[in-house]
């Protein structure tokens, strides 16, 4: 066979090995990115539906149980549809009938699903007010009675702390990160005051909830998931309102769980 015919078929041959690993490339994207999509409107519209009919249907003295249990079911599908697998552990001897600030690091959009399907009792969200502009999920945190912080105005911030207090001193309890955002790599972020002076102000006990490898599963940024990576959540001992280092404390609480392997 002629070198220069070779050549030629040991070029074709190669080219045609970078166009199929092109193809590969692109169909990984848009089925993830397409999954993706069924996942956000699909479990958020059934959620939506959900709340609407809680808020108008079901008697009040039980409202507050059939919404927790909505919540777990809303998270536990999310997290099933997507295919994530997450390790989970329980660290705290929560008192039955009494209520906590929930306090979590924040490394992806699928910590709220993790929060929603494993906390142990009903709770409401101390959220960032853009999330009440995406669709379907914050319409359902909407009407699920979430308080939404809008973080550019002092003001309605303190109104938003007010309704949540109003929402603590009905019997319910709080989740909060206390770093305010996602971290895009999940390193630690700096801490808001809000979630302690929250605890403080309602005499809630604080619940630091630690969770790992979030942020590479659906990275912030992106709108992609990876199911691949395991995820971990673990709900720690509670620390008193009454402690003046509790910020301190929760931070290092994080700081030790993260660096573990």
């Amino acid at each position: 066979m002629p070198s220069s015919l070779l050549y030629f078929l040991k070029f074709l041959t190669n080219m045609l090995m970078r166009i199929l690993m092109f193809w590969r490339f692109l169909y990984s994207i848009y089925f993830h990115l397409a999954k993706t999509l069924v996942i956000i409107f699909f479990g958020g519209s059934i959620i939506l539906v959900c709340s609407l009919l809680t808020l108008f249907f079901v008697p009040r003295p039980i409202r507050e149980t059939v919404s927790y249990h909505m919540g777990v079911a809303w998270g536990s599908t999310i997290l099933f549809l997507s295919g994530i697998r997450v390790q989970f552990y329980n660290e705290a001897a929560l008192e039955p009938g009494k209520h906590y600030v929930f306090a979590g690091n924040h490394q992806s959009s699928f910590d709220i699903y993790l929060f929603f399907k494993y906390l142990p009792q009903s709770f409401r969200w101390i959220a960032k007010k853009e999330l009440l502009y995406i669709p379907f999920l914050g319409w359902a945190m909407y009407f699920m009675g979430q308080v939404f912080v809008p973080r550019s105005d002092s003001q309605k911030a303190a109104f938003a702390l007010k309704k949540a207090l109003e929402k603590i001193k009905a019997g319910i309890s709080i989740a909060i990160f206390p770093e305010g955002t996602r971290s895009p790599d999940g390193n630690l972020l700096p801490f808001k005051p809000g979630a302690f002076a929250l605890a403080r102000l309602s005499r809630l006990d604080i619940v630091p909830v630690v969770i790992k490898n979030a942020h590479r599963v659906a990275p912030k940024g992106k709108f992609v998931l990876d199911p691949r990576v395991k995820v971990e959540l673990k709900i720690l001992k509670t620390l008193s309102h009454k402690d003046k280092e509790a910020a301190e404390k929760v931070r290092d609480y994080y700081l030790e769980e993260l660096k573990q392997k």
